[in-house]
């Protein structure tokens, strides 16, 4: 049974870019799934960039319509 929100395609939901010493990640909020949590494990063993940047398709708290609190 598929969660709503489960990201089933990561190539579309998860994504990594280097610039400089930074290597980006981004990742689908959703639902933070098993197979997204094992790729980005992956990705931070295997960078050696001095800096490891993950931020979030969602922010993790919001003010307004989609309060948070």
């Amino acid at each position: 049974v598929a969660r709503v929100g489960a990201c089933h395609n990561l190539d579309r939901c998860t994504k990594a870019l280097a610039t400089g010493g930074v290597r980006f990640f981004a990742l689908e909020t959703d639902y933070l799934d098993p197979p997204q949590v094992a790729w980005l494990e992956k990705e931070l063993s295997s960078t050696n960039s001095g800096w490891k940047i993950a931020f979030f398709h969602h922010p993790p708290y919001t003010k307004g319509s989609h309060d948070s609190d």
